[in-house]
């Protein structure tokens, strides 16, 4: 069992892909001071000057930011890190979790659960030639969820700080439910736990981290349209929003960031913030047909000034 401060909440949001970008990162910086993760980031792709990789990377005047590599090549990940701690990240977290196929069979993400010669050598490496801690997010296993029993101790010994471990297999994906109590038994000095999968409220913070003995919780999915869950599930009381400016300014964030391209990558966001609200369909279609910022913002004050809330 890992020693705990009491009455103290940790909670992270997860990197993610599309959605944790910067706008994003800005929207909830509003409600939570705690440190925030980029989206996952390609060494390879940041070390080759790809525009997409450099974009996921800009944390420039941004305060308590972990940037999240994603990468096997031991050259490209100590590259992409130290050029991360030059840029102001407080943290650099190394993805052994991600099940997509395309990067499993480049040997990245949930590969390295395979590989615990080459995933210990990687974090060794990068925690050499950086220092500010290094965490890895993770799974329970390739297969099975006792497997992060062996894998944990060995990626800790070779400079680990914080375990993030997402309670599914890589062969699950996002599918079935998540195994909590699978991580009750993984007692690791001097690194953080942190447990994660479908907690999205008060009642799954409090029995994941009861099922886990997890030091703390990441919150994934659930932050989708709701970027000040954060604070609520830090602080356990509610949270006044003002929707329609909240989102007024993702909105314009997502355009100065991206662009004109910013139009179309915003309407992932106002979709995931419509979800609770009644007449939300006719929103999002018109929202998605809109070809005008001007049009998109009038959508959004007609919508969420004085939205009805309803189920998702």
């Amino acid at each position: 069992m890992n020693d705990k401060k009491t009455n103290q909440r940790i909670v992270y949001g997860a990197p993610m892909v599309g959605i944790s970008d910067k706008p994003f990162r800005q929207i909830v910086r509003h409600f939570t001071r705690a440190p925030l993760y980029t989206e996952m980031v390609s060494a390879r792709f940041y070390r080759q000057g790809l525009k997409s990789a450099l974009r996921a990377m800009d944390i420039q005047n941004e305060e308590n930011i972990i940037v999240q590599l994603i990468g096997n090549n031991v050259d490209d990940m100590i590259y992409t890190a130290q050029k991360a701690e030059n840029e102001g990240a407080v943290g650099i977290d190394i993805n052994m979790g991600c099940p997509i196929r395309k990067l499993v069979t480049d040997g990245c993400g949930a590969a390295l659960m395979k590989e615990i010669d080459s995933a210990t050598r990687l974090v060794e490496a990068v925690a050499n030639a950086v220092s500010v801690p290094v965490s890895v997010k993770t799974r329970l296993g390739w297969q099975m969820p006792d497997e992060i029993c062996c894998f944990a101790p060995r990626l800790v010994s070779a400079g680990v700080k914080r375990l993030i471990v997402h309670a599914r297999t890589k062969k699950q994906g996002f599918s079935g439910t998540p195994n909590w109590q699978a991580l009750k038994n993984l007692s690791l000095s001097d690194c953080e736990i942190i447990v994660n999968g479908n907690i999205c409220d008060d009642a799954s913070l409090e029995e994941a981290l009861t099922l886990s003995d997890a030091d703390g919780v990441m919150i994934g999915r659930a932050l989708w349209g709701e970027p000040w869950l954060l604070k609520i599930m830090e602080t356990g009381e509610r949270c006044e929003v003002a929707l329609a400016e909240t989102v007024t300014e993702h909105f314009e964030k997502m355009l100065s960031f991206y662009g004109p391209k910013g139009l179309y990558a915003s309407r992932k966001h106002l979709a995931h913030y419509a979800k609770w609200f009644i007449g939300r369909q006719t929103f999002c279609e018109q929202m998605f047909r809109a070809e005008s910022p001007d049009l998109v913002r009038k959508l959004i004050k007609g919508f969420f000034t004085k939205p009805e809330r309803g189920n998702k």
